[in-house]
């Protein structure tokens, strides 16, 4: 079901490449420093987003869009949530940022669960857990981990 990181994303490599690009242009001609650096800049970005680690784990999460999950940060429900159930409305990767836009599974507001800079993670058929975070937020709000809490950042259940 959950696929393994991919080594390599070609989105990514035509980004950085179209960053290069965009060096060379501001270098070679002056009248065009300003979009040259400017293409760089923002091909650069999407060139990491796409080839870094949060980028890798958003492609291997893809199969969950559709499909409902338990969300567990830190070992518990997420915070204001009446339930743990949610519908993957996407995944994304973003800078070094995993983004999740999660609908609830009864009615109400959908949320986004950002996980800063994700490693460690173990991917299995039924449950993804990511080990390590610099931070988890949920619906734009940081969660902080309870004390002594040896449980992962975050856990997602297919049930």
């Amino acid at each position: 079901m959950i696929g393994k990181p991919g080594p390599l994303n070609w989105r990514g490599v035509v980004f950085a490449l179209l960053g290069l690009t965009g060096l060379w242009v501001g270098l070679q001609a002056a009248e065009f420093r300003f979009f040259g650096v400017a293409l760089a800049m923002f091909s650069f970005f999407l060139a990491g987003s796409f080839l870094g680690k949060a980028g890798r784990l958003a492609a291997a999460l893809r199969p969950l869009v559709g499909r409902t999950v338990r969300v567990e940060i830190w070992g518990m429900p997420p915070p204001g949530a009446s339930g743990a159930l949610f519908d993957v409305n996407s995944v994304t990767g973003f800078g070094a940022g995993l983004h999740l836009h999660l609908l609830p599974d009864s009615d109400g507001p959908g949320a986004v669960l950002k996980v800063a800079q994700p490693g460690s993670e173990r991917l299995e058929d039924t449950r993804i857990e990511i080990g390590t975070a610099v931070y988890v937020s949920w619906a734009g709000k940081k969660v902080a981990p309870p004390a002594g809490t040896s449980a992962p950042p975050v856990a997602l259940c297919v049930p």
